[in-house]
C-alpha cells in the first residue's frame, strides 16, 4: 500500500484531517475496490481497513518505497 493510501485510511479512521482532491479520490477508489472502505459519497473505513491500520501500527506493514527490515 502506498503512503497516500495509508494516509487516506487514517483520514477515514479520524486520525488525520479530511482532505479532498484527485489523489484522495484515486486512493478512495483503490481502497473501495479492495474492501478497505465503503462506496461513496459517504466513504467509511471497513473492518478490513481497520485491520490494515492495526497491523501497520504493530509494525507489520511498511509504506511502499520503505525498506522492510528482516
Amino acid at each position: 500500500m502506498t503512503k497516500h493510501e495509508i494516509e487516506t485510511l487514517e483520514m477515514l479512521a479520524g486520525r488525520r484531517e479530511e482532505k479532498r482532491g484527485a489523489m484522495v479520490l484515486m486512493c478512495l477508489d483503490y481502497l473501495r475496490r479492495h474492501g478497505y472502505c465503503t462506496p461513496g459519497p459517504n466513504y467509511a473505513i471497513t473492518s478490513a481497513g481497520l485491520a490494515v491500520l492495526a497491523e501497520r501500527d504493530a509494525g507489520g506493514i511498511a509504506d511502499a518505497g520503505e525498506a522492510e527490515v528482516p
